[in-house]
């Protein structure tokens, strides 16, 4: 009996010291939260008006079988110059451009929404 007295005394918990318990919370406890605000998405159509508000070199969409396309980067790129294509800007230009053109592919990486 007495060993087993000797033996349990071995496994006491009595000799280790009790680690501390955290009474604020530590900076990796508290998870840090930032709120986000989710961008305001394009509308996926507009109106002719709107289309029309973006009449300058700079800033040229034109209208074709009910599609918007911003065709500001494509003026210095088009094989008749750039005046043809500035002259469309804010315009509907589905009769010129079905007339001259059979290639709607060639714009559709030029695509912004469709017209409403």
């Amino acid at each position: 009996m007495f060993s087993l007295f000797i033996l349990a005394g071995c496994w006491s918990t009595s000799s280790i010291p009790a680690q501390p318990v955290p009474t604020t919370p530590t900076e990796t406890q508290v998870p840090v939260v930032t709120p986000t605000v989710a961008p305001t998405p394009a509308p996926s159509w507009y109106t002719m008006q709107d289309v029309k508000q973006h009449a300058t070199a700079s800033d040229c969409r034109t209208v074709i079988n009910g599609k918007i396309y911003d065709m500001s980067s494509f003026a210095s790129r088009h094989s008749g110059g750039a005046n043809p294509i500035l002259k469309i800007c804010g315009k509907d230009w589905t009769s010129v451009y079905v007339q001259q053109h059979y290639w709607v592919w060639l714009i559709q990486s030029y695509f912004v929404a469709n017209l409403q």
